[in-house]
């Protein structure tokens, strides 16, 4: 290529601005780098913008210095827009504040927001901000010069209509298909144009070699040459038309998929989650990358958890709550506007009167009939839901104040209600919490001597008080206003705190970066939690098993009581303000400094109703019943040490029982495993000496004579789909087949039983065996961290899949044997590629405890069993996951009006959207 960049950079500004600019241009000069500036580089006389449009296209990064002229400027606007056309690497840094000047719908403002900024301002320290702007222009320097001088190349092409004779070709060309192939993941990313440009490249050099064979051909007799050559060619280029756009659209789908993965690490987790739908329904006619797609759709919604986002005035984004049905949003924002909207329709649902003043808190009322709104200068008012009218006169929490600084002190930032809606909890910037009663009479204060208070709730029985203070304590209050109980142990000023749904418990977070669970009666601390970030407000679940935190990074985070992180909720920009759990449990929402309410998806697995108070399923233990799940997961099978079988449905309902002389034919030997074939009459045991006995459930007997099967317990054992067939897995570290016919007609155990010769090749003891639907292969689970696979001749094939030791106690394979499934010991669900040996992606299943059992049941779905009773099943058909992300995007505005939302985004993205909500449309309506 011989074009090269002109300049490093290219600074938009507002003239407003000339004296920084003109210090930074000194300082870039200063370092070596060359900066297109109007005030030097447009010649008098010359056409002005397409100097402009020329100094961004040869520029390598385009530097936008922000302030309130900068983005009130058409031109900036217009600099920005050519910028983003071409996929310019955009470095805003900031020159004077302009918060208030930022305009939500305005979709340069919207892409500004989306990347990191460096700040400039008169307050901030120029000598120290100039190295981290060197640094960030000169990060990957060498990728972004040769986007610059390929979108010079490629611009140069189109403005000359496309003239061959400016394509790349030979040397060049490769070197550039390999930039752009290296490049997928890199900003910037290559333009459609560029795109255009290297594929028209690749066409003419594929042409003139074509062109050069024909050439060659005339040499035979040129007519019967013509026609021969006539028809291959039309043939030919048939074929290759439909090869090359058979490749074209894999290679996209590749390139889409890859695209979803890069943005599940960025705030953009529902784009992702778009994208992965679209490119799901696209790859049905292209098996090859079914696996690579269907994996980024699994992560998608592993991550995107978003339902819907709500626009909110930034200064009171903490007015926020769900309805106790989880139906209805309350919005209050700085301009006195109380919203009540519809969380599925995104529908506002009555006009409610508004303040005069800013709104600082508003919430429910605990049977969900009443609001309650509040205002930073006192003024309450209380709604009915149903019909949106006020129910009582204005109230006014505390005196009116007229004096600026008094009102700034004494402002109301949270207030709620008591659970029977008779008393208001106030909170103030003054650190005071007071008590009303519905009247707006006050009943008592509550006066902390040694530092303010910053945040309260009531008791689910609304007879306490616990408040969050200043002096790192949390203290629990009656409602006289006198003290009762002081929690102490944060190191920093408390921020929020929350009560269990059954009052037992209490959960804080404070400035030192902890979240910290409670119990009321002792005031012991159960468990503390480190954040990276300080948390800024706290929930529980109404079951009392979650925790959730935001924090000032942004981040929102699910916990188990004990500590362990559940899930990571992305998508704010700014610092979490508050955060709440919807009454069911399955949603929560939250606001943020970025000006958004945003609700998430958290619910649970489906859990399936097995029998209650099953015993633990987990083998191997002494004194314990073994369970197991059939081939298809369609029975639950229970095997007690006294030899009683019991067998359900997933449903619950019993269906079998049976007693069986174990004694007789493993004498006091323990039983250490069992399986339970596809029609549930049949099962087989194994026992600590390494001996095996078939057993007919209706017959309540054995078949046939015990077989010596290993040297070592039995851990292992499963059915063929066909019943013929069972494999065996021990600690001595073999998998051996059996014939389970010869074995059930009496023929004599031995070499004829025994199907193939051991299979040896894991390192560790045999924790799991299973079945391809047609029998004739085989996947191992060893404690050695591997899976192996094998024919039905004991042949080892495949690839061996290398985990970590806990990864895999259980395993299945899928009906057509294309991928295998793996339950853990941390209670994580794995697909894996049986074909590659690939991880795919980690279900959405996760159990509290180890899962010994796993299988894929007839409509594809994954069937769990968890070794503390609990049993899950979960979507893993293309369609089921499809249907599973329709339903949480269905009432999202970036899949029902994507521009409004996002509106940099480029034409592919909005083309995927249109098509996911067709999709999606079809598939919710039956």
């Amino acid at each position: 290529m011989e074009a090269t960049s002109q300049y490093d950079i290219f600074i938009s500004y507002s003239r407003r601005d000339k004296a920084f600019v003109q210090r930074l241009h000194d300082a870039l000069k200063h370092s070596g780098q060359i900066a297109w500036i109007d005030w030097f580089d447009i010649p008098a006389g010359s056409e002005w913008w397409d100097e402009i449009t020329e100094g961004i296209e040869g520029a390598n990064v385009f530097l936008f210095v922000i302030s309130p002229d900068s983005l009130a400027s058409k031109y900036c606007a217009d600099e920005i827009m050519h910028a983003r056309k071409y996929n310019k690497r955009l470095l805003p840094i900031v020159y004077r504040d302009c918060d208030e000047d930022f305009d939500e719908n305005h979709w340069a403002h919207q892409l500004l927001r989306s990347h990191h900024w460096l700040y400039f301002r008169e307050s901030d320290d120029f000598e120290q901000a100039f190295p981290k702007l060197l640094k960030s222009i000169k990060t990957d320097l060498e990728h972004t010069k040769t986007h610059t001088r390929l979108l010079r190349l490629a611009i140069e092409w189109e403005r000359r209509d496309r003239d061959e004779s400016l394509l790349l070709w030979g040397k060049n060309l490769e070197e550039i298909e390999q930039w752009l192939q290296a490049g997928i993941r890199k900003e910037p990313r290559a333009s459609e144009l560029q795109w255009e440009y290297v594929g028209a490249s690749r066409k003419s050099e594929i042409d003139e070699q074509q062109a050069e064979q024909h050439r060659q051909q005339k040499v035979i007799v040129w007519l019967l040459a013509l026609m021969v050559v006539a028809v291959v060619a039309a043939i030919f280029a048939w074929h290759q038309r439909g090869t090359a756009n058979k490749q074209r659209e894999i290679a996209e789908l590749r390139e889409q998929a890859a695209n979803v993965l890069n943005l599940l690490s960025t705030p953009d987790t529902t784009k992702a989650l778009i994208l992965a739908i679209d490119a799901t329904k696209r790859s049905e006619q292209h098996k090859e990358v079914t696996s690579t797609v269907e994996s980024s759709l699994l992560r998608a919604l592993q991550q995107a958890k978003e339902i819907t986002i709500f626009a909110n005035s930034e200064d009171t984004s903490s007015a926020i709550a769900f309805s106790p049905d989880g139906k209805l949003v309350l919005l209050g924002d700085e301009d006195g506007k109380v919203k009540l909207q519809d969380l599925q329709s995104g529908q506002h649902k009555h006009p409610l009167e508004a303040f005069q003043d800013a709104v600082s808190s508003v919430t429910f009322s605990d049977d969900g009939k009443s609001i309650l709104a509040v205002t930073q200068n006192g003024t309450a008012k209380v709604w009915n839901v149903k019909s949106g009218k006020q129910k009582r006169p204005q109230l006014q929490l505390g005196p009116v104040q007229k004096d600026i600084t008094q009102v700034s002190q004494d402002k109301i930032d949270r207030a709620i209600f008591s659970p029977d809606a008779q008393k208001i909890l106030t909170v103030s910037a003054n650190g005071q919490a007071k008590l009303w009663n519905s009247s707006g009479r006050s009943l008592a204060n509550l006066e902390n001597q040694n530092g303010a208070i910053r945040h309260a709730a009531f008791s689910p029985d609304g007879k306490f008080v616990l408040t969050a203070c200043s002096d790192n304590t949390v203290k629990l209050w009656d409602l006289t206003g006198e003290r009762l109980k002081q929690f102490d142990g944060h190191t920093g000023e408390v921020r929020s705190v929350a009560f269990s749904r059954d009052g037992k418990s209490v959960i804080t977070a404070a400035s030192d970066n902890t979240v910290r669970i409670w119990e009321v009666d002792s005031t012991n601390l159960r468990s503390t939690i480190q954040l990276k970030a300080e948390p800024l407000s706290v929930a529980f679940s109404p079951d009392g098993k979650r925790i959730l935190a935001g924090a000032a990074d942004g981040k929102i985070q699910l916990w188990t009581l004990q500590g362990e992180p559940i899930e990571l909720l992305k998508g704010h920009l700014g610092a979490i303000q508050s955060v709440a759990f919807s009454r069911d449990g399955q949603q929560v929402i939250s606001s943020s400094d970025d000006g958004t309410v945003r609700v998430w998806d958290v619910q649970g697995q489906d859990q399936l109703k097995i029998p209650p108070a099953l015993p633990n399923p987990d083998s191997g233990v002494a004194g314990v019943s073994l369970m197991a799940l059939s081939c298809q997961g369609k029975w639950i099978a229970r095997l007690s040490e006294t030899g009683e079988v019991q067998l359900w449905d997933r449903q619950g309902k019993p269906l079998k029982r049976a007693n069986l002389d174990l004694r007789s034919k493993h004498a006091d030997r323990q039983i250490t495993n069992f399986a339970i074939n596809c029609n549930g009459k049949r099962i087989v045991t194994g026992d600590e000496k390494g001996n095996l006995q078939l057993w007919n459930l209706s017959k309540q007997k054995s078949v046939g004579i015990p077989l010596a099967a290993h040297a070592l317990p039995v851990t292992a054992l499963a059915f063929s789909r066909d019943g013929k067939q069972v494999a065996s897995g021990s600690r001595d570290h073999t998998i051996r087949l059996w014939n389970a016919w010869s074995w059930e007609s009496g023929e004599p155990i031995g070499q004829v039983s025994r199907i193939a010769a051991p299979m040896q090749g894991h390192k560790g003891e045999i924790l799991s065996v299973g079945f391809s639907a047609n029998g004739t292969q085989i996947v191992s689970a060893a404690s050695d961290g591997t899976l192996r696979f094998w024919n039905n001749q004991g042949q080892r094939q495949g690839k061996l899949i290398k985990g970590y030791v806990n990864w895999f106690r259980s395993v299945a394979f899928k009906p057509d044997a294309s991928r295998v499934i793996t339950g853990g010991n941390n209670g994580l669900i794995r697909l894996w590629s049986s074909k590659t040996g690939e991880f795919m992606a980690t279900a959405l299943t996760r159990h509290a405890a180890k899962v010994p059992a796993v299988a894929f049941d007839q409509d594809q779905q994954i069937v769990s069993l968890g070794s503390d009773g609990s049993m899950f099943q979960d979507q893993a058909s293309p369609d089921d996951l499809v249907r599973k992300g329709c339903y949480r995007l269905r009432a999202h505005p970036l899949l029902l009006a994507p521009r409004s939302i996002s509106p940099e985004s480029d034409d592919a993205f909005m083309a995927a959207a249109g098509r996911v909500k067709d999709t999606c449309d079809r598939l919710l309506r039956k």
